[in-house]
């Protein structure tokens, strides 16, 4: 098949970046060209529906948020569930703690502890293959332990060491891989 490249933005169409539609009628932008393009003319109409443009900015900030390695791992603690820290990543963590916010009618959600990693995603799977060890109980990214235990952990982790492979990731847990 011949290249086709978009003729907003020059990315090469494929299948996954160009609607079907589109492509039936020839028509050369990719997603999010032909979004931007839809958004434009809605905004100069006033008439431009929330999800349209939740959709466009949703996909343009996770772009640019992406390309971004560095940024915290945070500790989140709400008093409705005693001993039970959320642990995640974020490039600014109390922007993070305001979507949190949100969803809690009584605004109770804390920001306990955050530390600044080089490679945030890198360091937020250390931080979470490390808890699984020392935790009573965990689920997804909330771990159940005291926030002292949290914090030491999440201190004592290193930002430059190689994460083993995801399949092998149960047997490091079981045996006491060093972080």
């Amino acid at each position: 098949m011949k290249h086709i490249n978009c003729i907003g933005c020059g990315v090469e169409l494929t299948e996954s970046n160009w609607y079907a539609s589109r492509q039936r009628k020839n028509e050369r932008n990719c997603i999010t060209c032909h979004d931007m393009k839809r958004l434009r003319r809605k905004i100069r109409q006033k008439n431009y529906p929330t999800r349209l443009l939740a959709r466009f900015f949703s996909k343009k900030a996770k772009k640019s948020f992406d390309k971004v390695e560095e940024g915290y791992v945070y500790v989140i603690s709400n008093p409705s569930y005693p001993e039970w820290y959320k642990v995640g990543m974020a490039v600014d963590a109390v922007d993070r703690l305001s979507s949190y916010q949100t969803s809690s009618p009584f605004r109770d959600f804390k920001l306990v502890h955050e530390r600044f990693f080089q490679n945030r995603r890198l360091a937020e799977q250390r931080c979470h293959l490390a808890l699984m060890q020392v935790a009573k109980q965990w689920n997804g990214e909330w771990f159940k332990l005291s926030l002292n235990k949290v914090k030491q952990t999440i201190d004592s982790v290193e930002d430059t060491a190689p994460l083993p492979y995801p399949k092998e990731k149960e047997k490091y847990v079981q045996s006491g891989f060093p972080f």
